[in-house]
């Protein structure tokens, strides 16, 4: 697993469409008139060539509920989706993509083998760019991915843990077959996982 820091800014992206660069703010395009805080700016200033088939999804860091004082109206590249193969690329690819195009890459927490939820949780709310929720250091959360695992439905998925103020809990209905046992994982997960959005 990959255990990223999760920033408290714009969901943002930028794709090539033939010889252009097109930038979006989740999946509406930007432009003069809506910049999302000066992301179309920025990645018009851009001097890139990528393929058509890839999406850069990242954080523009407008200030939201936390705070990045000495990071603010930067982008950081957190994941990059193949539109080919319908699936996002490892984060080590991410990694030397972003370093080859000189892109910020969203801090990473860890990388290795799956331990348990409280080390998980052990990383929420920490912050490798200085986060500030008012006068507290905190980060929002963290993300946590393993783009080789699919759901049986083939689709990749990914979990989010976010400190008690960006707590987005959705209540799930208790199992038809209540004998069955669940971990504490599978239980948090039931109680956590939302759309992926992007």
């Amino acid at each position: 697993i990959v255990i990223q820091e999760k920033l408290d800014g714009a969901n943002a992206s930028f794709r090539r469409i033939g010889n252009e660069l097109f930038s979006f703010s989740r999946n509406n395009p930007l432009s003069e008139e809506n910049t999302l805080g000066g992301f179309y700016d920025f990645v018009k200033g851009l001097d890139i060539h990528i393929g058509e088939g890839l999406i850069f999804f990242g954080e523009w860091l407008n200030p939201h509920k936390v705070k990045y004082q000495e990071h603010a109206k930067t982008f950081w590249l957190y994941d990059i989706y193949d539109t080919v193969s319908k699936k996002y690329l490892s984060f080590n690819t991410v990694e030397n993509i972003g370093e080859l195009l000189n892109l910020n890459v969203v801090p990473v927490f860890y990388q290795g083998e799956y331990q348990s939820f409280e080390h998980l949780q052990s990383f929420v709310g920490k912050t490798e760019l200085g986060g500030k929720l008012g006068d507290i250091d905190t980060g929002e959360g963290i993300v946590v991915k393993n783009v080789d695992y699919t759901d049986r439905f083939g689709n990749q998925i990914f979990v989010k843990l976010v400190t008690d103020a960006f707590r987005e809990v959705q209540k799930q209905k208790a199992p038809k077959e209540p004998k069955i046992l669940q971990t504490t994982e599978q239980r948090f997960v039931d109680a956590t996982v939302t759309e992926v959005r992007g």
